[in-house]
């Protein structure tokens, strides 16, 4: 809320800053003697709001050959300019922290760890992990890079007490198209602490992946043994 907050500011001193550079370009084109400078503009909002009151008197631009928005018109413009300003500030301005954990005891943002990647070409792993949680995965196959659906837990840590953390669930689709392959996303379980349970979950998942690999290495030491 709060980085929604100053970014809504920021859009405001945007669409401000603007209508004073505005302000003074217009002036200044018009060869004005005492053409007041871009930061006398800023300081002056009630010169400003009087020039945009005169401007949106008789237009500025025309569109076409005859069509000149102006008076409700150009302020209806301005406005709906104004607002995709302040709006894309407000609702952008999260986005490098959303889906980021952080520590509050060392004030840091954490870290990136490797996921674990669960295939989950068979059965249905994903419905159970949304519905059980991490309880829910039961059984792994042996990681293969050929499975066409994976569960992606996602991990972070903080870099520096390496004891907060959190996780996150998605499953990934490999769909053909066109253009090739891509990946789709579906969130499973949104970010939340690693708890003592949680992080005891993701070891024991963490160790059925590590059993079912060996299991199927041991399995395909075994083959030409057994055609001998």
């Amino acid at each position: 809320m709060q980085l929604r907050i100053a970014g809504a500011v920021t859009g405001a001193a945007a669409v401000y800053f603007a209508w004073a550079f505005f302000a003074w370009v217009m002036v200044f084109r018009s060869n004005a003697a005492d053409a007041p400078t871009v930061w006398q503009w800023i300081q002056n909002p009630a010169a400003l709001w009087s020039f945009a009151g005169a401007v949106a008197e008789d237009g500025w631009y025309t569109l076409g050959r005859s069509l000149t928005p102006k008076g409700i018109v150009l302020w209806a413009f301005w406005a709906i300019e104004a607002a995709i300003v302040i709006g894309i500030g407000a609702l952008y301005s999260p986005m490098r922290i959303l889906g980021r954990g952080f520590c509050e005891d060392c004030d840091e943002w954490m870290a990136e760890q490797e996921p674990v990647m669960v295939p989950a070409d068979e059965g249905a792993p994903g419905l159970a992990l949304k519905k059980h949680g991490l309880p829910g995965v039961q059984e792994v196959k042996p990681p293969s890079e050929g499975a066409r659906r994976w569960l992606r837990l996602g991990r972070q840590r903080c870099p520096r007490c390496q004891q907060a953390a959190v996780y996150q669930a998605d499953e990934l689709t490999a769909v053909k198209t066109e253009k090739g392959t891509k990946t789709e996303v579906s969130p499973l379980l949104p970010l939340a602490w690693q708890r003592d349970a949680e992080r005891a979950e993701l070891e024991r998942i963490e160790q059925l992946l590590q059993a079912a690999d060996a299991a199927r290495f041991a399995a395909l030491q075994q083959k030409p043994a057994a055609g001998g």
